[in-house]
């Protein structure tokens, strides 16, 4: 690949840059931006080539040069000899290794020592031989079901009532028909005038001035005697009353519906009655037990270091010019004529 040339530098100036403060004896002051790099051109052997001094606002000579590094891992120097800007690095050294020591079997005792935890497989014994005696079925624990069907051979249960006094009113009554026996009394008594049937009023009367009448009649003092009459008839018309009381269960047959129950079979129990078995192997681990060492104190360890020449610190070292730095722009600061 190509090398950087001064023409692919680009330098910036601007007036206010330029301090011409100084006395002239000394010269002038300028604050220029170098920008150089692109990825593709390679870093040429002893540094990148500048433009003219020109460029920085001078005429004869640069005097002094100072450049703000960018912080980018490289540090940078203005060669004024040369009029070129160099690139250093850190200078590669050999790889530093530390050999291994070989171990030394400590000596001592171990103590506070716990045994390590068994973790098992489960083991799937073998079939025992004996026989079961005493054994009761499991009970049923089964869900409540509500039965289908239909009744069949109903009888209404009895209603037994309470007593309650109807209230009411009688209506439409009507006397039974009774009659009356007449007695003639027997011939005790004077007779004070006599009685006879007036056909043509239909009356029974006497000639005598007022009216008698005849209480009490019986065989001593004659008259109508008294009758009890037969019961009567009417319409009771009574108020609603609510009965009070109990209907007895009816009865009758229930034809339902094969259901299947649905639940739980307990257990059943027994005593099982076997041979010995031969003894089992379990299968499984032992994890390591633990415990603390207290040994007595080894002697010194030497370690022996190679590579790097065993040096910590070496000079920087100036980029190769094989590599094709990155575009920057470095701040610089200078004085010349």
């Amino acid at each position: 690949m190509a090398a950087i040339t001064a023409a692919n530098v680009v330098v910036t100036l601007n007036p206010d840059d330029i301090d011409r403060s100084p006395d002239g004896r000394v010269g002038i002051r300028t604050f220029p931006v170098v920008q150089f790099g692109n990825a593709a051109l390679t870093y040429p052997a002893l540094g990148v080539p500048m433009p003219a001094i020109g460029k920085f606002g001078f005429h004869f000579a640069i005097k002094r040069a100072y450049i703000e590094n960018p912080g980018n891992g490289y540090i940078y120097s203005f060669d004024r000899t040369n009029h070129k800007v160099r690139v250093w690095l850190g200078a590669a050294q050999a790889a530093i290794t530390v050999a291994n020591h070989v171990g030394v079997a400590p000596t001592g005792n171990l103590a506070n020592l716990a045994a390590g935890a068994f973790t098992g497989v489960e083991y799937a014994p073998g079939t025992p031989t004996g026989n079961l005696s005493n054994l009761a079925a499991g009970a049923f624990t089964g869900d409540a079901v509500a039965p289908t069907g239909n009744l069949a051979n109903l009888a209404a249960g009895a209603f037994t009532g309470d007593a309650v006094a109807p209230t009411g009113n009688l209506a439409n009554l009507a006397a039974a028909a009774h009659s009356h026996d007449l007695i003639i009394a027997a011939n005790g008594e004077t007779i004070d005038v006599d009685i006879g049937l007036h056909e043509a009023n239909a009356t029974l009367c006497g000639n005598i001035a007022n009216a008698v009448t005849i209480v009490g009649a019986n065989a001593t003092r004659g008259g109508v005697a008294n009758a009890t009459p037969g019961n009567g008839t009417g319409d009771f018309v009574g108020d609603a009353v609510a009965p009070t009381g109990n209907v007895a269960n009816g009865t009758g047959d229930f034809v339902g519906d094969a259901v299947a129950p649905t639940g739980n079979v307990a257990n059943g129990t027994g005593v099982f009655t076997g041979d010995a078995m031969a003894n089992l192997t379990p299968a499984g681990a032992v994890a390591n037990g633990t415990g603390d060492f207290v040994g007595d104190a080894p002697s010194n360890l030497t370690h022996t270091v190679t590579g790097g020449g065993a040096v910590l610190e070496s000079p920087l070292a100036e980029m190769d010019n094989t590599v094709a730095p990155a575009s920057v722009s470095l701040y610089m600061e200078m004085v010349g004529r």
